[in-house]
C-alpha cells in the first residue's frame, strides 16, 4: 500500500508590524513619494498607525520597498506604486502580489543576482520576473491569485441568470432556495437548475433537497424559513462556505454558495501557460496568492498536492509552484506564509 503523502511544510516570512516600526516606515515612505501624495492612497481611510489596517498597509509597502531595493529596483517600483490610484485597487494589489513572490524567490533561492521585471523573453511574452544566478543559469517567476472577489463574482454571474420570476410563479407561496456548488459556478447551467428547482416544488412536498448536476440544492417556503432563528439553513451555515443571499422582497429569497476550490490552482496554470506562452519558454515557476487562512487546509488537500505534483514532474516548461497567502492581524503580526510544490 502506498504510504499517505505528507503535507508540504508551510514556511513563513515575518513582517514586523509594530505601531513604531509602522511610524518609522510611514517616515521613509512619506520622503520617497510625499506625505500628501502617501495619505491620498488610503482613498479618505484615517491614517492612524494604531489601527491594524493602514498600519499593516504602511509596513507592507516598507517591507516591498526594501526588498525592491534589494534588487536595484527601488525607483522602478516606486514609479508603480505612484501609478496605482489607491492602496486597495487592482493594481496596487497585482504589484504587491509581484513583490512579495519575489522575496519568496529570495528566500528560496540565494544565488540570484540579476532581476529583472516583466523583461521581453519571447516575443511578446514577459513574464513578471526574469530571474539570474550565480552559475549563470536563467528562470522565469510569473505571479497569480485566486481571490474572494473573483468568486463573489461567479456567484453573482450565476444569480443574475436565474429564472427567478418562473420561480417565484413556480408555487403559491414564496419561497426560499439554496444553491451550493461543488465547483467553479460558471459551469453550471442557471435555467437547467432552475427547472429542476421548479421540478421538484411541483412534484415534492416542501421542503425537498435534492441534487442536480453536482449541485446541492435545498427548497423551501420563505414563511418556514423566517420562523427559524437564520434564513440559510444551519448546515450551509456552520461549514465555513462563501455565500451570496439575495432577498426579493417577499417574493423569493436564495442563498448561492460554494468553497474555495483547490482545482482552480490548475485552472491558473492553464491560464498563464496560455497567456504568456510559458510552456515555449520553459524552465518557469509559479507563484499562486490564495485567499488568507486557506493556506493550511490546502497543504493538507493531499489528493490535490499530489496531482499537481504529478503534473509539475510530467511538465516540461514547468519546474515548481509557490502557493502563498498573507496574514495581518490586530496585534501587529504580519506573516507572507508560502509552500513549495
Amino acid at each position: 500500500m502506498q504510504a499517505p503523502l505528507a503535507s508540504p511544510n508551510i514556511k513563513s516570512i515575518e513582517l514586523p508590524a509594530t505601531v513604531e516600526s509602522a511610524r518609522q516606515a510611514y517616515a521613509i515612505l512619506a520622503q520617497r513619494l510625499g506625505a500628501e501624495r502617501l495619505e491620498k492612497k488610503f482613498s479618505g481611510t484615517v491614517v492612524d498607525m494604531n489601527h491594524a489596517m493602514p498600519r499593516n498597509v504602511i509596513v507592507t509597502l516598507a517591507t516591498l520597498y526594501h526588498e525592491a531595493n534589494r534588487h536595484h529596483l527601488d525607483e522602478s517600483f516606486l514609479t508603480e506604486v505612484r501609478r496605482a490610484s489607491s492602496f486597495f485597487s487592482d493594481r496596487y494589489r497585482e504589484l504587491t502580489e509581484r513583490y512579495l513572490a519575489l522575496m519568496i524567490a529570495s528566500q528560496e533561492f540565494p544565488n540570484i543576482i540579476e532581476t529583472l521585471p516583466e523583461h521581453r523573453v519571447l516575443g511578446d511574452s514577459n513574464p513578471d520576473w526574469t530571474l539570474r544566478t550565480k552559475q549563470n543559469d536563467e528562470f522565469y517567476l510569473e505571479v497569480s491569485a485566486i481571490s474572494i472577489k473573483k468568486l463573489k463574482d461567479d456567484l453573482d454571474a450565476f444569480g443574475g441568470r436565474i429564472p427567478t420570476s418562473k420561480v417565484i410563479g413556480s408555487n403559491q407561496e414564496p419561497l426560499y432556495f439554496e444553491v451550493v456548488f461543488s465547483d467553479d459556478p460558471r459551469k453550471y447551467d442557471p435555467a437547467a437548475i432552475g427547472a429542476a428547482i421548479i421540478k421538484n416544488v411541483k412534484t415534492q412536498q416542501l421542503p425537498v433537497a435534492f441534487t442536480h448536476d453536482g449541485a446541492q440544492i435545498l427548497v423551501d417556503l420563505l414563511s418556514t424559513r423566517h420562523k427559524l432563528p437564520q434564513l440559510i439553513s444551519e448546515e450551509l451555515n456552520e461549514n465555513g462556505f462563501l455565500k451570496s443571499t439575495r432577498l426579493m422582497g417577499n417574493r423569493l429569497a436564495y442563498t448561492l454558495a460554494t468553497q474555495m476550490s483547490f482545482k482552480s490552482i490548475g485552472r491558473k496554470i492553464d491560464e498563464k501557460k496560455r497567456s504568456n506562452k510559458l510552456d515555449m519558454i520553459g524552465n518557469a515557476w509559479l507563484c499562486i496568492f490564495i485567499p488568507a487562512n486557506e493556506l493550511g487546509t490546502f497543504a493538507k488537500d493531499g489528493m490535490v498536492i499530489s496531482q499537481l505534483l504529478a503534473r509539475i514532474s510530467r511538465s516540461k516548461w514547468l519546474k515548481g509552484l509557490f502557493v502563498a497567502e498573507l496574514l495581518g492581524d490586530t496585534t501587529g503580526n504580519l506573516q507572507l506564509r508560502y509552500i513549495r510544490i
